[in-house]
């Protein structure tokens, strides 16, 4: 079964992303806090194998950020995609790579909302060591771009999707700036 990603954007993902995106407004990391979680994708998480790993569903890579309780409070999804194309059999590009991510409103209650986000990468910002961060409820989020080819198709730059490595750093974000 193949997954139409714009369809998953355009569906349950995107709202929950635009809510999420709305409340976490004047977020900063906290500099001093460890991380909770790392995660070297793609060897990281549970394949998706059509099927939920916390708010993601169906394919790629789910990663879960715990408490020291055990408690889920975080995800971290490799990988989702816009601008695709099959180039030969097993083989795909893309023009832009989207890291989802998700982490409790409260780290203290793990039953607290859940808020989506998203880290997003065009082919011109994909290169070795690249790093973007985003907040997603009360955890911050680091992505940085271990391993990817980019190479030319039909006359415009994509990367392949098989050459993609990444690692994805879950730590508490600090309080809102009043």
């Amino acid at each position: 079964m193949r997954l139409d990603i714009g369809v998953l954007r355009r569906g349950m993902f995107a709202a929950s992303l635009a809510a999420g995106l709305a409340g976490c407004g004047g977020k900063a990391v906290d500099a001093d806090a460890a991380p909770l979680a790392t995660f070297a994708f793609p060897a990281a998480g549970v394949s998706n194998d059509n099927d939920y790993v916390g708010p993601f569903c169906c394919t790629g890579r789910t990663a879960t950020v715990r408490d020291a309780d055990g408690a889920e409070i975080g995800y971290s999804h490799f990988f989702g995609f816009d601008g695709g194309l099959n180039v030969e059999e097993g083989r795909s590009v893309a023009s832009r790579l989207e890291i989802w991510v998700a982490g409790r409103s409260q780290l203290a209650d793990p039953s607290s909302e859940l808020v989506m986000a998203e880290v997003a990468f065009t082919v011109g910002e994909l290169a070795v060591g690249e790093t973007k961060s985003v907040a997603a409820g009360a955890l911050e989020f680091d992505v940085v771009i271990d391993h990817v080819d980019i190479e030319q198709v039909q006359g415009a730059p994509y990367f392949d999707m098989g050459t993609v490595a990444a690692t994805v750093t879950a730590r508490p974000a600090a309080p809102p700036v009043p």
